[in-house]
């Protein structure tokens, strides 16, 4: 399996995510791989993830608890759509399965893979908490800033306001992320940074008018936000999160 994998992909790295109890199967067949000298063995990592459960308890066939990827996916649509049933923006369906997949997915990245996953119905659709649809929706709130005014010179040391530069030096962050994120295979640590920026950029938001502000302010504001969001939407991809540009 390894040597058609290798051929058919040329991979520099073979990532095998798979539960925590496998720990020491992978070990003992790595190991088994070098000492036969198997081409391409030092590639292989096995990445533990741990269970993902119920926030009653552990799924359980035994016991009818076990949920299957279809029946959530189609609930958690059938809320998305409850929660948005009062929108009328253009492509609303569309928009509701990508809110809902990123309420799915979020969850599942939020924390370290070794850990078991907790999945909590409320949380994961908490809008204003820590989930994919928090960080779906400040990418729109910076799109729609950004929307609404063009961007002209700029100096951007008017931005003197404490939440201005705390949200500088997080941006400032991102490269070092990155590294951290894919070189310990933890998107969690993207996954974390990004919602840390989020909760920055909503009370830069609320706090710092952007629009309205002393045309220089404006100008150097603008450019704040369109830095948030690109590193928004370039976390977002990284995690396999959709972007929005309405919601």
């Amino acid at each position: 399996m390894n040597f058609l994998k290798r051929k058919k992909y040329k991979f520099d790295k073979s990532l095998f995510v798979v539960a925590t109890e496998q720990e020491l199967y992978f070990k003992q067949l790595f190991k088994a791989m070098e000492i036969f000298n198997i081409p391409g063995w030092e590639k292989n990592v096995h990445v533990s993830f741990g269970l993902v459960t119920l926030k009653e308890g552990k799924m359980s066939s035994r016991y009818g608890t076990v949920i299957l990827y279809e029946n959530l996916r189609d609930e958690m649509i059938n809320r998305v759509r409850e929660i948005l049933k009062d929108s009328d923006v253009e492509g609303k369906d569309e928009i509701i399965k990508k809110v809902a997949f990123a309420t799915i997915k979020f969850p599942m990245l939020d924390i370290d893979s070794k850990k078991t996953i907790k999945f909590d119905w409320e949380q994961a659709l908490d809008f204003e908490g820590k989930s994919g649809p928090y960080l779906q929706y400040s990418y729109v709130r910076a799109i729609n800033i950004l929307n609404k005014a063009k961007i002209k010179k700029y100096d951007a040391s008017l931005l003197k306001e404490e939440i201005e530069t705390k949200i500088i030096k997080k941006i400032s962050k991102f490269p070092n992320i990155i590294n951290q994120a894919s070189g310990q295979y933890a998107p969690n640590i993207l996954a974390n940074y990004l919602f840390e920026l989020s909760q920055n950029f909503n009370s830069f938001y609320h706090s710092s008018p952007v629009l309205q502000a002393e045309e220089n302010i404006k100008n150097a504001r603008l450019k704040l936000v369109e830095a948030v969001k690109t590193v928004l939407e370039t976390g977002l991809y990284l995690l396999g999160i959709p972007i929005l540009e309405k919601m």
